[in-house]
């Protein structure tokens, strides 16, 4: 028993792609691909010990095509001698099918993975669960880990283990599905994140099956919680800060009052502090809409807002050129309010001139006017908060409030010198597509 062939029938024939002449002429290393060629000799010692085995391999055809094929060999007496009966059955597209599969569960374990999202479910009766691999990389248990229900919803944080258990049990007896995040701890005593979904199968309107998704989401939950403590703060801040300076109002008013007589000087004082203290509430409610702002981004027409805002300031020339859409929120009033109140107001300028230029995927704003301009020592710091500059310095917030909210729209700014005097400043928003 060497591997030579002794016998081959019509569908070995067809299915090698050679003759039967030349295939009796041939022996099983031939066929075999190079990978399996070493095994040969193997599988022929033990067969003779088994007298029978059953395995794969791969065989490769007259034309060079690699077949898959499941091989079923036994010891037989053939012609007055031991030989060996293969029957081969081809199993090319059961192999492909196999590896597709197997890639497939690839790419979905990578994908959960990636995304920290796995997948489970369980039936009513056992309520035995079946876990995704990342489900029990998110609970940090060892996959000998035997999941139920119970066990499941054990992770859960107390306070919101209620929460899921209602759920559960909604699921089962009305059908309802869920979707939760809660918090989570798993079996290290990591506390997380977590969302998890649910939906039931019924069968004659009775659940006989739930199942869902779960994923890991701490990340984008402690983000989220930090943006809301953070929006918390700044608007008990803000509150606070108008309140005392309401009370300061209260009082200047009062002296006010009271000094009707009183010098001019002390009185003009008096009227400078409110018309500051007046200012900084303005600039302050500014900075709350500015940072706390979520309203929906869309197209608005840039012209149109800049005139609006020229509208409350009918001694300065303007001159606005050119239109374009920019993607913003109602908060882009305050950004050329701002720019051009500062002109006025800190610039001494009585003219502005405002061009509108679209680019390849963004407008390009030039504001410029013919004020006093900005000194070099002050122009990298004009968009910290608290700076002011000028003879009449105010809250220095407005400028601040101008980056802040077109850092939020993405886009850009910066300052330069007009000619032959004054300041420019140069935005850039998104166009809309």
């Amino acid at each position: 028993m060497k591997g030579n062939f002794l016998e081959v029938n019509e569908t070995t024939c067809k299915t090698l792609g050679y003759s039967k002449e030349e295939l009796l002429k041939m022996n099983a290393k031939q066929i075999n691909s190079p990978k399996f060629v070493n095994q040969i000799e193997e599988r022929i010692s033990k067969l003779i010990d088994t007298e029978e085995e059953f395995y794969e391999t791969e065989h490769i055809t007259k034309n060079g095509e690699i077949l898959a094929v499941e091989l079923s060999s036994k010891i037989i007496q053939f012609q007055g001698q031991k030989a060996i009966i293969v029957i081969s059955r081809d199993i090319s597209i059961r192999k492909k099918l196999e590896n597709d599969l197997k890639r497939t569960k690839d790419l979905l374990i990578e994908t959960g993975s990636i995304a920290k999202v796995g997948g489970w479910e369980f039936d009513v009766t056992t309520m035995k669960q079946i876990w995704t691999e990342e489900v029990y990389h998110i609970h940090e248990v060892d996959f000998d880990f035997e999941p139920d229900v119970q066990k499941g919803i054990n992770f859960y944080a107390p306070k919101h283990r209620p929460i899921i258990e209602k759920a559960v049990k909604d699921a089962i007896e009305k059908g309802m599905p869920f979707d939760l995040k809660l918090e989570f701890i798993s079996a290290k005593g990591h506390h997380k994140w977590v969302r998890a979904r649910g939906k039931s199968h019924q069968i004659n309107g009775k659940t006989v099956k739930v199942s869902g998704t779960f994923q890991d989401i701490t990340e984008e939950m402690n983000a989220e919680i930090q943006a809301r403590n953070l929006n918390e703060t700044l608007s008990v801040l803000n509150k606070i800060l108008r309140h005392d300076i309401l009370n300061d109002l209260t009082i200047v008013l009062t002296v006010c009052d009271l000094m009707k007589d009183a010098d001019p000087k002390l009185k003009q004082k008096a009227e400078r502090a409110l018309d500051k203290s007046v200012n900084l509430i303005n600039r302050m409610r500014e900075l709350e809409y500015a940072l706390m702002s979520g309203g929906d981004i869309k197209p608005y027409e840039i012209d149109k807002v800049i005139k609006d805002v020229t509208k409350n300031y009918p001694e300065i020339q303007f001159s606005i050129k050119g239109n374009c859409n920019v993607l913003a929120d109602e908060a882009i009033n305050s950004v050329f309010d701002n720019l051009v109140r500062n002109a006025i107001v800190h610039g001494k300028t009585d003219r502005i001139d405002i061009k509108i230029t679209p680019e390849e995927k963004t407008c390009l704003i030039e504001v410029a006017d013919y004020g006093k301009g900005i000194s070099e020592n002050i122009k990298s710091k004009v968009f910290e908060e608290g700076e002011s500059f000028g003879e009449t310095r105010g809250s220095g917030l407005g400028l601040y409030i101008v980056k802040k909210v077109i850092e939020r729209y993405h886009g850009d700014i910066e300052i330069g010198n007009n000619k032959p005097h004054g300041a420019i400043f140069k935005i850039k928003l998104l166009r809309e597509d």
